[in-house]
């Protein structure tokens, strides 16, 4: 089997704000075979950088862009995927961001190879089994406490059982603040769900400011506290966890690669990764 079309599809809402608010673009891929099977992916990543990398010119050996290094390609099982993942990273090793960027191909890669065999792709992969997952919302706190409880109850009534409020006013003011807006959601969505704190980054390297929110948002029962502090400071993030927050520390979503991936693993000593297919180069294990 053959591939025949590499179709970057870059989707917007009609206006773009400043809010942190990931859904309102979005980078597509799509991989057309001789076949007729195709296979969709997505980047999580700035969409228009990443449609640079499936259609730049070659400057020269190192910088050859995603398509060309696709399109004729034979596809036809699990070592296909991963051949081509090394040709086309090689081929792109001067390119920015061609880890961002092929995520989305690698990820419709193993949608074609699934569709062909009749396989799911966990099972390509070498995974045993499928583990149950328990979808949850992922909102912006509302600019006050009040609004915060408003959109927890609306998801509450929508029937999710977890919900992950992040980014907004969040570390803006004073702990008073930061704790209400917890608080609210908490009351919003009940004792029964689970609640989760992504704090996009908002205490930069305070590792004493992380300790502080965690114990005092403790009460509240998060699930995890997100990206607390700035995706760089892995040791920062080592030494919160040997001074043991009140609440599980959750990161890693801004790992581009598998090694980065792997310095967290060893230094930030995270009670939970979030490293994400579609940032780090795909499915396809390093």
């Amino acid at each position: 089997m053959k591939i025949t079309s590499v179709d970057p599809i870059y989707l917007k809402m009609p206006s773009i704000t400043t809010a942190a608010d990931g859904t309102q673009d979005t980078l597509l891929v799509r991989i057309r075979t001789d076949e007729g099977i195709t296979g969709w992916g997505e980047c999580d990543a700035s969409p228009l950088v990443s449609l640079g990398v499936y259609c730049c010119p070659m400057s020269h050996g190192n910088i050859i862009n995603i398509r060309e290094s696709l399109i004729g390609e034979t596809i036809d099982s699990a070592d296909d995927v991963r051949r081509l993942r090394a040709k086309v990273l090689r081929n792109g090793l001067d390119i920015q961001q061609i880890h961002h960027a092929y995520s989305g191909a690698d990820i419709a890669l193993w949608d074609v190879v699934g569709k062909k065999l009749g396989r799911p792709a966990y099972e390509l992969m070498g995974g045993a089994k499928q583990f149950p997952k328990l979808p949850y919302a992922s909102v912006l706190f509302g600019d006050s406490p009040e609004e915060t409880f408003k959109v927890a109850r609306g998801l509450k009534e929508r029937g999710f059982r977890a919900m992950k409020f992040g980014w907004g006013p969040l570390g803006s003011k004073d702990a008073a603040f930061d704790e209400a807006l917890v608080q609210s959601a908490r009351e919003g969505i009940g004792n029964e769900a689970e609640l989760m704190v992504d704090a996009g980054v908002c205490w930069g390297n305070d590792v004493e400011k992380v300790l502080e929110r965690a114990k005092t948002f403790a009460k509240y029962r998060l699930t995890w506290l997100e990206e607390p502090l700035h995706p760089d400071a892995i040791g920062r993030y080592g030494e919160l966890a040997r001074r043991k927050p009140a609440v599980p520390i959750a990161a890693g979503e801004n790992c581009r690669t598998g090694g980065r991936a792997g310095a967290y693993w060893e230094k930030a000593v995270l009670t939970l990764m979030q490293c994400g297919a579609g940032r780090m180069g795909g499915s396809t294990l390093s």
